[in-house]
């Protein structure tokens, strides 16, 4: 008994002490440099005021863990590879900063103000994973978005972006970084469709000076 006890002990000594360590924890957030693509003639900013809501996320995703699946009908998760941030507010947070760099609107917030904003953005992300083959490894995220204005009550526009992007290398920090590449390229169309929707608005000097120009008549 005493030897059978002994040699449990040694057991666990090996395991706490050599290949079997617990492996670390890491964590991983979504982050790049916004710099959206405007138009040449970018006009004025028009005086209209945006909220955005945080983004809901599908059931599957809502978690810690990163997701990945190897099959339509599977999906399984890291135990110890985690995003530093829950992926609803990690994503809201992006998609702010992103709109609020392109300057579409006077002002754009997350939260309730005093004043009622002239329109409300809000979304689902309905995938933000990691989709492995036998041969490669893709980046996944899809998002739908709606801008509604809120003295109509309608939506003004609304679109969905299902895109994906082979990973260089198998690992889930690449995985990542390609979600992070796709974001952005997904928010530079969304500034695109925003600044098309929205009323072209001419500031009230250039206004009074298109009035007092002389019409060329022809003779």
């Amino acid at each position: 008994m005493r030897i059978y006890i002994i040699g449990l002990y040694l057991w666990a000594f090996i395991i706490i002490s050599g290949c079997g360590k617990v492996p670390t924890s890491r964590y991983y957030l979504l982050d790049y440099v916004p710099s959206p693509k405007r138009t040449e003639n970018q006009p004025a900013i028009p005086p209209v005021t945006l909220r955005i809501k945080n983004l809901k996320v599908a059931e599957a995703y809502k978690r810690s863990e990163l997701v990945y699946r190897k099959s339509a009908h599977e999906l399984q998760f890291y135990n110890f590879h985690q995003w530093a941030v829950k992926p609803e507010y990690l994503i809201t947070d992006m998609v702010y900063k992103h709109i609020r760099a392109a300057n579409l609107f006077k002002s754009v917030s997350k939260t309730l103000t005093d004043h009622r904003p002239d329109y409300v953005m809000n979304g689902q992300v309905l995938a933000i994973e990691e989709y492995d083959n036998q041969q490669k490894w893709y980046a996944h995220l899809a998002i739908t978005f709606y801008l509604e204005d809120t003295k109509t009550k309608k939506q003004v526009w609304n679109r969905t972006f299902d895109v994906r992007k082979v990973v260089a290398q198998q690992e889930p920090v690449y995985v990542v970084r390609e979600l992070s590449y796709l974001l952005e390229h997904i928010m530079d169309k969304v500034v695109e469709d925003i600044e098309h929707r929205l009323p072209k608005y001419i500031p009230p000097n250039e206004e009074k000076v298109n009035k007092n120009l002389p019409i060329n008549e022809s003779k």
